[in-house]
C-alpha cells in the first residue's frame, strides 16, 4: 500500500483498515509505527528486517532477552551503578554472572563502564543511548513478569498437578 495511503488511513482514524490491509509479519512494526506517530514500514522492508542475517538477529536477541540482561538494563535505568550496588540490588545473580553479563552488555555497546583513577579504583556502570532504547523495550517486558507473576505461579500449579511427571507414575504404579 502506498505511503499516501496509509496517511490518509491514519489520518481518518481507520488505523484497524490499515493494519488489517498489512500482512501478518508487519502487523507489529505498523502498531510501533502508529505509536511512534512515524511512517509505516514498508511490508518489503518488514520481511528484509526478518528474513535478514538469521544467526546475528539470533544472537542479538540471545543477549537482550536473557533475564540477567533485562533485570541488569533495568536496573540501570535511573543512574550509574557500581558493580556491588547492582549485585545487591539483584540479589539471585552471581557475581561471576553479573560480571559475564556487564561485560556483554559493554561490548554490544548498551552500557559503558567508567573506572576511577582512586585506590581503590572504582568501577561504575551506565546506560548508552542504545542501552536507554533498549530499556523502552524490556522496562515493560519486566513489568509485565511482575505483575503477572501470581498468574503464572498459579496456572503453573494447576498444570503440574493435573499433568505429573511421568517418574511419578511409574513408580505409583
Amino acid at each position: 500500500m502506498a505511503t499516501k495511503e496509509n496517511r490518509r488511513l491514519l489520518a481518518r482514524g481507520m488505523v484497524s483498515s490499515l493494519v488489517e490491509r498489512l500482512p501478518l509479519v508487519t502487523t507489529w512494526a505498523a502498531n510501533h509505527a502508529i505509536l511512534q506517530g512515524v511512517t509505516f514500514l514498508k511490508p518489503s522492508y518488514v520481511a528484509l528486517m526478518v528474513e535478514g542475517d538469521c544467526a546475528e538477529v539470533g544472537d542479538i536477541l540471545s543477549r537482550v532477552g536473557d533475564k540477567w540482561t533485562v533485570l541488569v538494563i533495568v536496573a540501570l535505568a535511573d543512574k550509574p551503578m557500581h558493580f556491588n550496588e547492582l549485585k545487591r540490588l539483584i540479589d539471585a545473580i552471581s557475581a561471576k554472572m553479573l560480571a559475564a553479563t556487564l561485560k556483554a552488555l559493554v561490548r554490544d555497546g548498551m552500557v559503558t563502564r567508567h573506572a576511577t583513577d582512586d585506590l581503590p579504583p572504582r568501577v561504575s556502570y551506565d546506560l548508552t543511548p542504545m542501552g536507554r532504547n533498549l530499556l523502552l523495550v524490556v522496562r515493560d517486558l519486566a513489568l509485565w513478569a511482575v505483575n503477572n507473576r501470581g498468574g503464572i505461579r498459579a496456572a503453573r500449579l494447576s498444570y503440574d498437578l493435573a499433568n505429573p511427571p511421568a517418574r511419578q507414575l511409574i513408580k505409583a504404579g
